[in-house]
């Protein structure tokens, strides 16, 4: 089954992801990692939230001015308002999207978790130790 995806926050298009109806939401997510290594190198799989993109029950056209819009990384209202239940990782791909996907649609917002700096990345730019040499003319 081909599902179209987009990624929340992110600039880009959408793009497709080719997963067996019997798989499961998570291994959606590792595809999706495999389809956009660049892009989650330093995101793990299963941080990934994936929700259903419809809007008023309908899947998201992939000509909708929301889904034009957020090719730019923006993130429209009608998109933010349909982040609210994320999709179960253990539920299988065909009971959550059915069998015959229709065409020109977006069925899938991945949203990135935040990342969380480590705590060499906060501390290395607030300390900054002199160097010997520096220290020569301190008095002066």
């Amino acid at each position: 089954m081909k599902l179209f995806c987009a990624i929340v926050g992110e600039a880009g298009g959408a793009f497709d992801v080719n997963i067996d109806a019997g798989a499961s939401v998570s291994a959606l997510k590792e595809a999706i990692k495999e389809k956009k290594p660049n892009d989650l190198k330093d995101v793990d799989a299963n941080t990934l939230q994936l929700f259903l993109a419809k809007q008023n029950s309908a899947w998201l056209p992939s000509n909708d001015i929301a889904v034009i819009s957020m090719r730019s990384g923006s993130i429209p209202k009608e998109i933010e308002d349909s982040l609210c239940e994320e999709i179960d990782p253990a539920d299988d791909i065909g009971d959550v999207f059915g069998s015959d996907p229709p065409k020109k649609v977006i069925r899938v917002l991945v949203v990135i978790p935040p990342q969380v700096p480590s705590q060499d990345d906060v501390l290395a730019p607030a300390v900054q130790i002199p160097a010997l040499n520096s220290l020569d003319n301190w008095d002066q």
